[in-house]
């Protein structure tokens, strides 16, 4: 669980209008459920954009419901403080205000018709999306998928972290996947993975219990080659017809792969900025968008 400063957090977030009073109660809430500082910062700033937003619509606090979020999420912004001018709250920002609603009503704040009808994270997998994404560098859209993965396992694996075992978690495992397909039972190895990597840096299962789930099992020559001798490389590097402006870009990337190991990825998003010619240096923006500049680059 993260020790989160809730006077930090709560610095940079703007007046939040008639949901001011909660917005502490609200982090703790975030804090005890395992969000990290950001992440519950940003919980904050969409609450108060929703209080500010009820202030200028003569809204009360007790009037908080689902018709009231939806209109909050298709108006066009021109609330004091907010950034998004004249564009309307994106699907996550809504979300994090329908969260929010939710505490209310646990609070009995508003009336049990502000609880959302959006779905209910299980038990387990509380923080799991924040923790992927800040802290793994893993895109919204792939965490996405692993929860999916992940909640059809549940059944198998239960509510309750702290009495997984080794036995138990391929148990569970096997029983989903026993008559997939290798690409797809893989999917699930490595949504089991991530989330067992999860609850441990969480301190709620056993430690390296990832490493019990074992790899799905492939044959020799069943797919590619998993990389190319060095030959190999050389004459793909020199195959490049350097007289047209295509065999220069295709020898760059192939380069930048091999010489420096960028992935595809990085590639793609490199623009001409991010060289330093005079130090010979390429700027790039890897997993978590975290910033590294590489060694020295070779001349070819």
């Amino acid at each position: 669980m993260h020790n989160v400063d809730l006077k930090a957090v709560l610095t940079g977030v703007k007046p939040g209008g008639c949901v001011q009073p909660y917005l502490e109660g609200f982090a703790a809430e975030l804090t005890s459920a395992g969000y990290a500082l950001l992440p519950i910062r940003d919980y904050l700033r969409s609450a108060a954009h929703l209080g500010r937003w009820m202030d200028s619509h003569n809204l009360e606090i007790n009037q908080l419901k689902e018709r009231v979020i939806a209109k909050f999420a298709r108006h066009d912004c021109e609330c004091p403080f907010a950034k998004m001018r004249g564009r309307r709250p994106s699907r996550r920002y809504v979300a994090r205000t329908r969260r929010f609603a939710e505490y209310l009503g646990r609070l009995a704040v508003v009336p049990p018709l502000a609880l959302s009808l959006s779905k209910v994270v299980p038990p387990p997998l509380v923080g799991f999306h924040a923790w992927m994404t800040q802290y793994r560098g893993i895109k919204s859209r792939t965490v996405k998928g692993y929860e999916k993965l992940i909640e059809e396992m549940l059944p198998s694996l239960g509510c309750n972290p702290d009495v997984y075992d080794a036995a138990h978690v391929r148990k569970a495992l096997a029983r989903k996947v026993n008559q997939l397909s290798r690409s797809y039972a893989k999917s699930y190895v490595s949504a089991l993975r991530a989330f067992l990597r999860f609850l441990a840096a969480q301190g709620r299962c056993r430690p390296h219990l990832d490493r019990a789930v074992l790899a799905v099992p492939e044959w020799k020559l069943s797919a590619l080659p998993r990389y190319l001798e060095k030959d190999a490389i050389e004459r793909i590097i020199t195959s490049c017809d350097l007289s047209k402006p295509l065999g220069v870009r295709d020898r760059a990337i192939l380069l930048l792969l091999v010489r420096l190991g960028l992935r595809a990825g990085d590639i793609t998003a490199m623009r001409l900025d991010d060289i330093d010619w005079n130090a010979g240096t390429v700027r790039v923006l890897g997993k978590g968008r975290s910033e590294e500049h590489t060694s020295e680059l070779q001349s070819h």
